[in-house]
């Protein structure tokens, strides 16, 4: 709002309530009422002209649909409201399911994602630029939307004008929201086609009931002991104390299978509800009488790890919240890895088609445990990642084949699914491999924030490099030269790097003219323990371009042979005992000078340029 526009709203918001004074005691108010509804045009005027993000370029609004959070009615006979459409700002489309997962690195964008749905749904102007446009379902008349989430007059002649809005607020609901009849009634002739109300009306008084983001702070307070003064059903504790006994004990059955222990409601203190917690609780009484002495000797749950008490407010939200929308930020925090499994299976056990389920989190048992129980149909995983070169990135997996990759006997047997959590991927044929290469690594990037890893030889190497690729996670494969020899296994790495056959065919004839080069054992044997440095000028010629060029597709051939030979010219001889010279070379490398363009520094320096590190 413009000084002018504020001053003009003074003179005229006061001059109104200095006329209606004398008319009605009231008169100060409206006044202020119209000084308010000045600001409330002037912001909403701000809000339908911000301009937009795509791809980090300033755009118009003429490039967009016609509002920042576009909506659309839904014919169904009962109306759900949600999320229709997302478009990130990369351009990605997205449908949410029941189910929808951010994942990705530590400051790739997971949390920001929530909250900026959050304010979508709230219809706030956000900052950073997550998405282009998010797409809200609406019913097609408010009487179908009262009806759909049983909302209804409050009978209390004081408070007639406003809508009960009890039943649809969960524990995360800052404050208790009236809905005036009268924006109701625009609302309705707004659905019909009236302008006078808008999607931004609709969304600030009904989006603050329909979505709920459950941070990390909320989740461990969130069950502390509350007051029964004023008995307010949007705390949680009251809000389990009304939905029944059965729900008590599924919750204390969930969190006995997954902690060991009990939960009990304790509603013998006249003043507060508390949850206790205790291996036996559930023999005690439930006569709130019989049993106040013996609840007492049980602990608070405020006095229990946060691990247990961040699981516990989960579960309660997911059970007795209301919300159509419901988003868990990190909720694996505090949990150990079985446990974040249970309670990924549970969000997928949980799901309905009545909600939807958002959820940021950077663990991979998280999301074993939720792909393991979902089906494919109803979860959406994104990867999301920042790139100080590229901007945003977000990659939208395909739920089946993701699926199929879980099971995977190979990638599971490896730690493959902790590197869609990073930024970028190292990947070795082996954990000796990994060993020496990470130790060489930080002699020339000690603030690396790549993930190393190891398969179990050539082929699962090849196996979980084609895998990363798929998914469109940057990756970096260290191979030692005898990939060379194996064509089947070269051609099938080839065939994940590009889609050309011409340079594919290329690539696998400098293979082929190397191999040619070096025809008996005796050769190859000397190749593998002295390198480059073994080959005659124009074999080594051949193995330098296909090098190079399989450098760009993240796959790096280590030159020194194999990885017992990439300390011969310090002084450390190569050996057939595998886990000694490990032993010994990282003793040594720490005290060599790193250089870059020698070997074995001068690999780790090509992946650290590759995965612009």
């Amino acid at each position: 709002m413009h000084l002018g526009d504020w001053n003009i709203g003074l003179l005229v918001g006061y001059t109104a309530g200095y006329i209606a004074q004398s008319l009605t005691p009231r008169g100060w108010r409206a006044g202020r009422r119209a000084l308010l509804a000045l600001q409330a045009r002037r912001e909403r005027a701000r809000f339908e002209k911000r301009t937009f993000t795509l791809a980090r370029t300033s755009c118009p609004r003429k490039d967009i649909p016609d509002t920042p959070h576009r909506v659309v009615r839904t014919s169904r006979t009962s109306y759900v409201f949600g999320v229709e459409e997302i478009v990130f700002a990369t351009g990605l489309q997205v449908k949410p399911r029941q189910l929808n997962v951010f994942i990705g690195p530590n400051n790739g964008g997971k949390t920001l994602a929530l909250r900026r749905l959050q304010d979508a749904v709230y219809a706030k102007a956000d900052g950073d630029q997550v998405y282009a446009n998010v797409t809200i379902r609406l019913p097609k008349t408010m009487q179908s939307f009262h009806a759909a989430y049983d909302l209804y007059l409050n009978s209390d002649a004081s408070t007639a004008n406003s809508g009960d809005t009890k039943k649809l607020e969960a524990a995360i609901v800052d404050r208790p929201t009236s809905i005036s009849t009268e924006l109701d009634k625009g609302l309705d002739r707004w659905l019909e086609g009236d302008q006078s109300y808008g999607a931004i009306d609709f969304l600030r008084v009904y989006g603050p009931l329909f979505f709920g983001l459950l941070r990390t702070e909320t989740r461990l307070t969130d069950c502390n002991s509350q007051s029964r003064v004023g008995f307010n059903d949007s705390d949680s504790l009251v809000r389990l104390y009304l939905s029944g006994r059965e729900t008590e004990r599924a919750l204390s059955s969930r969190l006995k299978s997954v902690f060991g222990t009990e939960l009990r409601l304790d509603e013998s203190a006249v003043d507060k509800f508390t949850l206790r917690v205790g291996p036996t609780i559930s023999t005690i009484p439930t006569d709130a009488r019989e049993a106040l002495k013996q609840l007492a000797a049980f602990p608070a749950i405020e006095t229990q790890g946060d691990g247990l008490r961040s699981f516990v407010a989960s579960l309660l939200h997911l059970w007795i919240g209301e919300r159509p929308l419901l988003a868990f930020d990190e909720p694996e925090a505090f949990l150990h890895p079985t446990q974040a499994i249970s309670l990924g299976r549970i969000f997928a056990e949980e799901s309905t088609e009545q909600s939807q389920l958002f959820v940021a989190t950077h663990s991979a048992h998280l999301l074993r445990g939720l792909i393991q129980k979902a089906r494919p149909n109803e979860v959406n995983i994104v990867r999301l990642s920042y790139d100080a070169r590229l901007g945003m990135r977000v990659t939208l997996f395909e739920s089946s084949e993701f699926a199929l990759l879980m099971k995977d006997p190979v990638l599971n047997a490896t730690s493959f699914f902790e590197g869609l959590f990073h930024r970028g991927v190292a990947l070795f044929e082996g954990n000796s491999d990994r060993l020496f290469f990470e130790a060489v690594h930080s002699q020339i990037n000690e603030s690396s924030a790549v993930y190393y890893t190891s398969a179990v030889g050539k082929d699962s190497a090849v196996i979980m490099f084609c895998a990363y690729r798929r998914l469109g996670v940057p990756v970096a494969l260290v191979l030692d030269v005898d990939i060379l020899r194996e064509r089947s296994l070269f051609v099938r790495l080839l065939g994940s790097c590009t889609d050309s056959s011409s340079l594919g065919s290329e690539l696998n004839r400098s293979r082929e003219q190397i191999v040619s080069n070096l025809p008996d054992k005796s050769s190859w044997d000397a190749f593998k323990k002295h390198g480059v440095r073994e080959l005659a000028s124009k074999t080594r010629g051949h193995f330098e371009n296909l090098t190079e060029q399989l450098e760009q597709y993240g796959v790096f051939i280590n030159p020194a042979g194999e990885l017992e030979s990439s300390l011969t010219e310090h002084g450390l001889n190569y050996s057939t005992d595998k886990q000694e010279w490990v032993r010994r070379a990282l003793m040594m490398v720490s005290g060599l000078h790193a250089k870059v363009d020698q070997p074995p520094w001068k690999v780790m320096k090509a992946v650290d340029d590759f995965l612009g590190d």
